[in-house]
C-alpha cells in the first residue's frame, strides 16, 4: 500500500479530518497526522488527551469486504502497532487489550478506533482506522484520571524515538499486515492478535453504557472479532465491542 501523508500542526480529530477527505473522493492510504487533537475521542465518544508529544494519525482504507467483518481492521491495525512497537522498543511486555488498546504494564499506551461509512447499497464506502500512541507526551501535565490509566512508551521503557519513526515503522508494518489479511483473510491474524493479546482467559465483565450485563471468562474471538464470553454456569454469550465495554477481574 502507498501511503500519502496530509500533516497539521492542529486538528479537532484526525479522524474527523479524513471522515471529510474521504467524503470527498480521497483515496485508500491517506494518513491524516496531527501535532495534536482539540477533540480527540475513543470509543463511545470518551475524551482521548492528545497533546504534542503524542503520535495522532488516521489512515483512509476501502476495503472491499461484508461490513459484518470491518471489526477485523481492528484487530489487524492492534497487531500491526503492537508488533511495531515491540520491535522498536525491544519488549514483548507490550500486551493487546480486546477490542482496541495497547497496553504496558496494564496501562494504555496505544488506542485505536475505526470508524465505518456505508454506501446507499449498504456495501462499505470506507473505513477510517484512527490511532492514538502515547509515544512521549507530557504525562506530569495530563490530568489525574488520565495519567492513572496512560503511560508514555519513551518514559517508560527509557527510549528516546520521535513520533515520526513511530509512524514511518508503524505504516510499513501496517502495510505488510493489511496485505496479508487481504490475501489470506482473518485467521493468520488472529493467530497473530491471540499471541499478543491480555484478553482472553480473564474474568471480564460486560458493560453496557454502565449497566452490568454478563461476567464470566473471555473465551474466543469469532470470525466477526466479537468476543466471546462464558459464564460460571456454562452459558456463552457473543459481544460486539461496538455496543459495548469490559471490565477485567470482577
Amino acid at each position: 500500500m502507498q501511503f500519502q501523508l496530509q500533516k497539521y500542526s492542529s486538528v479537532d480529530s484526525t479522524n474527523a479530518v479524513a471522515h471529510r477527505m474521504a467524503e470527498q473522493g480521497a483515496e485508500e492510504g491517506i494518513v491524516v497526522v496531527a501535532d495534536r487533537q482539540t477533540g480527540g475521542h475513543g470509543r463511545m465518544q470518551r475524551v482521548w488527551s492528545s497533546p504534542v508529544g503524542g503520535l495522532w494519525f488516521s489512515l483512509i482504507l476501502r476495503p472491499q469486504i461484508d461490513p459484518r467483518y470491518v471489526a477485523q481492521i481492528t484487530l489487524l491495525a492492534g497487531v500491526a502497532v503492537a508488533k511495531t512497537l515491540r520491535n522498536l522498543y525491544q519488549t514483548d511486555e507490550i500486551r493487546i487489550k480486546w477490542p482496541n488498546d495497547l497496553l504496558l504494564e496494564d496501562k494504555k499506551v496505544t488506542g485505536i478506533l475505526a470508524e465505518m461509512q456505508l454506501t446507499e447499497n449498504q456495501d462499505v464506502d470506507y473505513v477510517i482506522v484512527g490511532i492514538g500512541v502515547n509515544v512521549d507526551p507530557p504525562m506530569d501535565d495530563m490530568p489525574e484520571e488520565v495519567k492513572a490509566k496512560a503511560e508514555s512508551l519513551n518514559r517508560s521503557l527509557d527510549k528516546f524515538y520521535s513520533c515520526e519513526t513511530v509512524l514511518d515503522a508503524i505504516l510499513k508494518e501496517f502495510s505488510k499486515t493489511y496485505q496479508m489479511w487481504q490475501q489470506d483473510g482473518n485467521e493468520a491474524v488472529l493467530s497473530l492478535w491471540k499471541e499478543m493479546n491480555c484478553t482472553l482467559g480473564k474474568r471480564v465483565t460486560v458493560l453496557d453504557e454502565d449497566r452490568e450485563v454478563f461476567s464470566g471468562t473471555a473465551v474466543a474471538l469469532d470470525a466477526e472479532g466479537a468476543l466471546l464470553v462464558q459464564n460460571e454456569a456454562g452459558r456463552e454469550a457473543s459481544f460486539n465491542f461496538g455496543e459495548i465495554s469490559i471490565q477485567y477481574g470482577k
